[in-house]
């Protein structure tokens, strides 16, 4: 038996999926940022902040690296000063080398999104569906595969943008369908599992914390699953994965003791507490 998610919860995710998209309408990049800060698994509150800060930049200043490395590095004492976040200092960091990350941001924006977006990036937007409700742009399609082509090797990681990345990237920009499977969106559909191979899958991945898809594949597989997940609950996709995370992003915060006023974006803020009862 699926366990759907209620109405006023829906509505939240609703409400802030609508946030994020006008946003992004009036600042396309915002989410090339955010497809990039969180494409792994990383603590949320440092490159939410790094997203904020830098989608202050321009396009042609965020394709310097020496100006996004120095934007980077001018983040991790605001972070520490944020009283609200109330978090340990070692979740306050980037996950990876300011000059690492900065060599990989300028890249994406010197040889991708500038060229492609160009001076009209609203062109970079799902503005047409077709008759599945699959976004038609092909910009946007351009976009994202010099984005999957770019690569930088640090001392530690590789930096990419994987499949979860981009699919942040296509959610924000209005695609209705293919939208971002992370941990969160994990434990809905492995707490929901509909058939013997998906039950299978999360027994040997998800429950043991061995980890999530290992390749595009098993990520696409997941995605699937996902939908079947929204149209069994007779929600839209998109809506319907923002509110997944929202509602599991405030169970694990509540569950690990982490608190629970938690600032989405610049300018907004939930309270799990409130959410959740």
């Amino acid at each position: 038996m699926v366990e759907c998610i209620d109405k006023i919860l829906h509505e939240a995710g609703k409400y802030l999926l609508d946030m994020l998209r006008l946003k992004t309408r009036s600042d396309p990049k915002y989410a090339v940022l955010t497809g990039i800060m969180h494409s792994g698994r990383r603590a949320y509150e440092p490159h939410q902040t790094a997203v904020d800060m830098l989608t202050q930049l321009s396009p042609e200043d965020l394709a310097n690296k020496e100006l996004v490395e120095k934007a980077l590095k001018l983040m991790v004492p605001v972070l520490v000063s944020e009283s609200v976040y109330g978090l340990p200092e070692d979740r306050l960091k980037l996950m990876g080398r300011e000059e690492e990350f900065a060599e990989f941001i300028s890249e994406i924006f010197r040889d991708c999104y500038n060229p492609i977006c160009g001076p009209n990036p609203q062109e970079c937007l799902c503005k047409e569906y077709d008759s599945e409700g699959n976004c038609i742009s092909p910009k946007l399609d351009k976009l994202i595969s010099c984005i999957r082509s770019k690569r930088v090797v640090g001392k530690k990681q590789i930096y990419t943008v994987g499949p979860k990345g981009e699919d942040m990237i296509r959610l924000y920009a209005g695609d209705r369908k293919n939208v971002p499977i992370d941990t969160h969106a994990m434990r809905y559909i492995c707490e929901n599992a509909m058939d013997e191979p998906m039950k299978s899958w999360c027994e040997k991945r998800y429950f043991k914390r061995v980890g999530g898809p290992r390749n595009r594949r098993e990520y696409e597989r997941l995605k699937h699953e996902f939908w079947k997940l929204a149209e069994s609950c007779s929600k839209p996709i998109d809506e319907y994965q923002v509110t997944v995370w929202l509602k599991n992003m405030c169970e694990y915060r509540k569950e690990h003791g982490f608190p629970t006023d938690v600032r989405l974006m610049a300018g907004f803020h939930v309270d799990c507490e409130e959410l959740l009862e």
